[in-house]
């Protein structure tokens, strides 16, 4: 069973989130700046709106007031001694309905009218339209009443005399919130209020003077539609960033998972390639085993078929090693084929060479492109390399090895199990000739 891959390290993962924060907060500051960006168009298009507006509501509030104007004049010049008649107990009543009259025909929704000599004007009317009253003033003016009151006609007046009176008649119809409405265009709110005087409430985005008038025209945007757009920027920042926030959690979690999976994945090719070694590589020595070996004789004979090259097989067998076992016992005598299996591995090293374990103390060879003395050559070699290492023996002398070599010219492609056979039997004779010395047995190529 394959081990568990360990879990992403704790570098690791403060790497990731660091680097998923430094992302996150360049795309809170990006999406921030897109917010910022929309509320600066927004207030440059309603301040667009509110001077558009301001100017659309002057053309209404003149247009009105003309048109008042010019009703009060006709009402002035009808009756040039309507207010005498009005003063007068006798014609009094005879007045009030001619007056009744001419108002509920160009003045349908007039809620009531008062007449008083002109010098009462100043205390009849508020501070800030006090100037009305001067003599100078036109013969018919328009007041704006408190907030939530109404508009005023105000006319000036002549009896016979010439001394003059007042004659104020009001609307109810025409109240300040409907005019207001009147002149409110696409989210804007327009304040008609006396110049001079302060709206609490009211942040004015664009205000216009009302010529010859005493009032002004202010604007500014409504409050449910600033709220309106705030809460859609916020909605839509905040949406956006609710959408990176899952975006970086699902990249984190998948950073996370591919790190496992990477992790796992590299456990199980550790795994396999320790299964691969232990079924193709002999545990004790490290060195390839009887079926590698085999294996690996296939791979070389196809290699010098093709190209017609000459090998050799050495077979090496340690001199008396069961005495070694026998005597100091199997950890001495592993130790002892440890270091036998090191010193052969060191001479097999080019692609096709290959060493390998056949069993106990025995070992195998191979080499390419070698063979004959050459073959010999390089067991000599080897058993001086071993006896170098003057590995004790319970003899009292040293460790030494036989071996037996074969070979065979270019482009031949013996048996394994032939081959085998020519080296066992050169070992043999190596061994009947006193042993630690290398007996060659080949074939010479014609």
């Amino acid at each position: 069973m394959s081990p568990s891959p360990p879990p992403p390290s704790a570098p690791m993962i403060r790497e990731t989130v660091v680097r998923y924060l430094l992302a996150g907060a360049g795309f809170v500051l990006l999406f921030a700046g897109v917010g910022w960006q929309d509320w600066v168009n927004f207030q440059q298009r309603r301040l667009a709106l509110a001077e558009s507006t301001a100017l659309h509501g002057t053309g209404m509030a003149v247009a009105e007031m003309q048109e008042h104007a010019r009703q009060g004049e006709l009402l002035r010049r009808s009756s040039p001694n309507l207010a005498e008649g009005l003063l007068r107990q006798d014609d009094q009543p005879l007045a009030e309905a001619r007056l009744d009259l001419l108002l509920s025909e160009w003045f349908p929704h007039y809620l009531d009218y008062s007449v008083f000599p002109a010098e009462d004007c100043a205390l009849r009317l508020p501070a800030m339209q006090a100037a009305l009253c001067a003599p100078a003033t036109p013969a018919v003016s328009l007041l704006l009443d408190e907030p939530g009151g109404s508009i005023d006609l105000l006319l000036r007046l002549e009896d016979a005399s010439g001394a003059p009176y007042m004659l104020r008649v009001r609307q109810e119809p025409r109240r300040l919130e409907e005019v207001q409405r009147a002149f409110s265009l696409n989210g804007q709110q327009a304040v008609l209020y006396r110049r001079g005087e302060h709206v609490a409430g009211h942040d004015m985005l664009a205000t216009v003077d009302i010529p010859d008038t005493p009032w002004r025209l202010g604007v500014r945007t409504d409050p449910a539609v600033m709220v309106q757009q705030q809460a859609y920027i916020a909605t839509r920042v905040g949406g956006a960033l609710l959408l990176v926030l899952a975006g970086m959690l699902s990249m984190f979690w998948l950073r996370l998972r591919t790190e496992h999976l990477r992790a796992r994945g590299s456990a199980l090719e550790a795994s396999n390639q320790r299964l691969f070694e232990q079924a193709t590589h002999d545990a004790l020595t490290g060195l390839h085993n009887r079926h590698a070996f085999s294996e690996h004789y296939q791979r070389l004979i196809r290699h010098v078929q093709r190209d017609r090259l000459p090998f050799a097989l050495l077979l090496v067998d340690a001199d008396h090693f069961k005495q070694v076992n026998d005597t100091w016992g199997h950890e001495a005598g592993d130790e002892v084929l440890k270091r036998v299996a090191e010193v052969i591995a060191h001479g097999a090293r080019r692609p096709l060479d290959m060493a390998a374990r056949l069993g106990g103390e025995e070992f195998v060879v191979l080499l390419e492109g070698v063979q004959g003395e050459d073959a010999w050559a390089w067991g000599e070699l080897l058993r001086l390399r071993l006896a170098d290492l003057r590995l004790p023996h319970p003899s009292g002398r040293y460790v030494s090895v036989s071996i037996g070599v074969a070979s065979t010219g270019g482009g031949q492609a013996p048996a394994l199990k032939d081959l085998l056979a020519r080296a066992d039997r050169a070992l043999y004779e190596a061994k009947g000739a006193g042993r630690d010395r290398v007996i060659g047995e080949w074939e010479v190529d014609t």
